[in-house]
């Protein structure tokens, strides 16, 4: 790997990103050259030493575009990566950089020699979707992308935080949760790129997206109360759960191929001691049986789940879940969370 980046040093320093309307090969053993300049830095970055890198490339699909806030100290920054919420069917990177209270992040962020990149993906209602799988491959190729263009945006891709609400902090944790998902001998090397990051940071995320183990995995407090996955599917509704798999009947979510799938999209079953340290909030305010979708996806059984299995595998975390008198976060902010890890 290293060999790989001295060869590809030179070319690196005259690299320039084009626009998304050209095909990126995936097959190339080294990146077309893309070419991009910088927009005008938003209005609310107090400090305008900061570089703003809009609309950026890194796939193939239509919604592979990033936002990148990048401060122009004399080291290479840090990078947190912000995933948006919703459902992995609506939802945008914008929200990041509009909101007023996420703003007051991203500039101590920004101050502390952090930069800020937020990320689109593609949707799983597209007809040739893998399901959730297409989304979260996304999020995969995203952080792959800005680690080998590191050097360009003069990052350290060493140092690399994951944020995310609901849907968005769910891929932070497949993301930060997995094995180490670079293919050192792929022919394109943003795959021969790691995945394995600093920590991760969600918000209202789901545990685990093999939804058929829910009732055992999450809810099994209420299944005396007669939850089981028929409650799961009469909440989130047959056609629902079919799209998030990309399949066409419930009896393929029984067959060996799609055992494996939900296996994998398991976060609960990945956590093993050598994971990234986790801050994990739930902001919402019930803890009862679940009778609305909303309620199913967001309850603040699924961050108890996550604290549970991190608990008992050795790994470290932040936990804030005030419906069931959680908080171990030891007066410690997000915002101190990313810079501890991360400086």
């Amino acid at each position: 790997m290293k060999l790989i980046l001295k060869l590809c040093g030179c070319l690196l320093l005259c690299l320039v990103l084009i626009s998304c309307q050209k095909d990126i090969s995936t097959n190339l053993a080294v990146q077309e050259p893309l070419k991009i300049n910088p927009s005008i830095t938003p209005l609310w970055i107090d400090n305008q030493n900061v570089l703003f890198f809009e609309n950026v490339c890194y796939g193939e699909s239509q919604r592979n575009l990033l936002d990148i806030l990048i401060p122009t100290s004399g080291k290479p920054a840090a990078i947190a990566i912000y995933i948006h919420g919703g459902g992995f069917t609506s939802g945008d990177k914008s929200i990041a950089l509009a909101d007023s209270s996420f703003r007051r992040t991203i500039r101590e962020l920004l101050k502390n020699n952090i930069a800020f990149a937020s990320i689109n993906y593609s949707y799983i209602d597209n007809s040739e979707s893998e399901g959730v799988l297409s989304s979260l491959k996304d999020c995969k190729r995203a952080l792959q992308f800005l680690r080998y263009y590191a050097p360009y945006f003069h990052l350290n891709k060493e140092k690399v935080a994951l944020i995310g609400s609901s849907a968005g902090g769910g891929a932070a944790l497949w993301l930060g949760l997995n094995e180490d998902m670079a293919k050192p001998n792929d022919p394109n090397p943003i795959n021969q790129q790691s995945t394995r990051v600093q920590s991760v940071l969600c918000t209202d995320a789901q545990s685990n997206y093999d939804l058929l183990q829910w009732h055992n995995l999450v809810f099994a407090e209420f299944k005396m109360a007669g939850f089981s996955f028929k409650t799961v599917k009469n909440l989130v509704t047959v056609p629902r759960l079919l799209k998030f798999y990309g399949v066409d009947t419930m009896e393929e979510l029984y067959t060996i191929a799609m055992w494996t799938k939900r296996t994998k999209l398991n976060m609960l079953l990945q956590i093993t001691v050598d994971d990234p340290e986790l801050y994990i909030t739930s902001n919402k305010m019930w803890s009862t049986y679940p009778i609305t979708m909303n309620q199913l996806l967001h309850h603040p059984y699924h961050s108890k789940a996550l604290k549970d299995k991190a608990d008992v595998e050795g790994v470290h975390g932040k936990y804030f879940i005030p419906s069931l008198g959680i908080d171990t976060r030891d007066g410690e902010s997000m915002d101190q969370f990313i810079i501890r890890k991360l400086m």
